[in-house]
C-alpha cells in the first residue's frame, strides 16, 4: 500500500490500533505479565497472560470476525523469498492463544510486512476492518484482565 493511497480514516485506525496495543502491552507489564528478553529487554509475558484468563475467555462477535478473516503471517520460503501463510494453531490452542497470535499477526504486518505484493495488503478496506475488530479485541482483553485503568492512562 503507497503511502499517498492511504486515507486519513485508515491513518487514524492504525494510528488508534498501535496506540491501543501498545497500551494493553504497558498495562500487562505493569501488572506482572512479564518476562525476561533477550539482553535483559522486558517483554509481555503473553503465555502467563493465556495461562490465566483462558478459561474465563469466551470470544466475542469480534473475535470471531478476527479468526474468520483470517490474518496471513509473513514467511519465508525454501528458496528464501518472502510469502504470506495462513496462521495455523495446534489442537490444544484456546481461544485466547489465538486471538493473541491473530493481534500480534495484525500488528507485524501493518508494521512489517510487505503490502506491495499482490498477495499482500492491497485492499485497503480489508486493513481498516481488520483493524477495527483488532481495537474491539484489545479493549476486550483489557477488560478480561482487569487492568483498565493502566489501559486507560487511569492514576
Amino acid at each position: 500500500m503507497h503511502e499517498l493511497s492511504v486515507s486519513d480514516e485508515l491513518r487514524r485506525i492504525a494510528f488508534e490500533f498501535f496506540y491501543r496495543f501498545s497500551r494493553l502491552e504497558f498495562a500487562l507489564k505493569e501488572n506482572g505479565y512479564v518476562r525476561r528478553g533477550h539482553r535483559n529487554i522486558a517483554e509481555v509475558n503473553w503465555w502467563d497472560f493465556s495461562l490465566k484468563f483462558s478459561a474465563q475467555y469466551s470470544p466475542t462477535d469480534s473475535a470471531i470476525h478476527l479468526l474468520k478473516a483470517s490474518p496471513k503471517r509473513q514467511i519465508i520460503s525454501p528458496d528464501d523469498r518472502l510469502e504470506w501463510e495462513e496462521l495455523t494453531f495446534p489442537l490444544e490452542s484456546t481461544s485466547l492463544w489465538k486471538m493473541i497470535c491473530l493481534l500480534k499477526a495484525v500488528r507485524n504486518n501493518l508494521f512489517h510486512g510487505g503490502k506491495h505484493a499482490p498477495a499482500g495488503w492491497l485492499e485497503p478496506e480489508r486493513t481498516h476492518e481488520l483493524l477495527v475488530v483488532c481495537i474491539s479485541v484489545i479493549v476486550e482483553l483489557a477488560d478480561l484482565a482487569g487492568i483498565q485503568a493502566d489501559f486507560d492512562g487511569r492514576y
